[in-house]
């Protein structure tokens, strides 16, 4: 999330208020947030957190560690509707 401010100049400037996830890394939780049916309930939560698979992705991608579950939430909330709906077409093709 971006919000702006005034510069000195008097000009707008874009500051960067938290840390953005990589695209490919949300588009994963919209989809298992789909297979889970939640990103935020303690199962669903507890499993993304011990998934071995996700764990080796964050690693070898120089991600850090798996976002916390607020985070996750709150990312795949930004994507609109119709991004939702190409992103989940494209994946069930």
């Amino acid at each position: 999330m971006a919000i702006l401010a005034e510069a000195d100049a008097g000009m707008l400037v874009t500051k960067v208020c938290c840390k953005r996830t990589e695209p490919l890394v949300v588009s994963i939780f919209l989809l298992l947030e789909g297979d889970f049916q939640s990103l935020t309930d303690k199962l669903s939560s507890e499993r993304i957190v011990d998934s071995r698979t996700l764990q080796c992705y964050f690693h070898s991608h120089g991600l850090g560690a798996i976002p916390p579950r607020s985070n996750r939430h709150e990312n795949v909330r930004k994507i609109s509707q119709t991004t939702q709906d190409y992103i989940l077409s494209v994946y069930y093709q």
